[in-house]
């Protein structure tokens, strides 16, 4: 009905309409369906994996004594260098040389003093 619809090969707009309505019920009965599968399995599949991330996350808080913010902004940046391995060279050394000149910054003082000021 749709092709028909597409190359206006129905005359009477009624038609038309009816099989607009025809078509819009048909496709979002198919995307409902298609919604629902994913769902199920992304419950039977992502929900367990992100709930032994969950736990892994929480040991790793109680097995170090950092704090959850504390470890995620030492991950993002262990996560960056491990990305950057899996680039080209030139990518990879272009990334590790940010971080550097970051970490760098930071020690010169900056952000460092920044932190110290506020234990004054």
């Amino acid at each position: 009905m749709a092709e028909q619809l597409k190359a206006g090969t129905v005359d009477n707009p009624k038609h038309n309409v009816q099989a607009m309505n025809k078509a819009i019920v048909d496709g979002f009965q198919e995307r409902f369906k298609q919604e629902m599968e994913v769902a199920k399995a992304e419950e039977r599949h992502m929900k367990p994996l992100k709930d032994t991330l969950k736990k892994h996350k929480r040991n790793m808080k109680a097995d170090t004594g950092i704090d959850g913010i504390g470890l995620d902004n030492q991950y993002r940046v262990y996560k960056r260098q491990e990305q950057a391995k899996l680039l080209e060279e030139d990518d990879s050394m272009r990334i590790a040389d940010n971080l550097r000149i970051v970490y760098e910054a930071m020690a010169q003082g900056g952000q460092l003093d920044f932190v110290d000021s506020l234990g004054d």
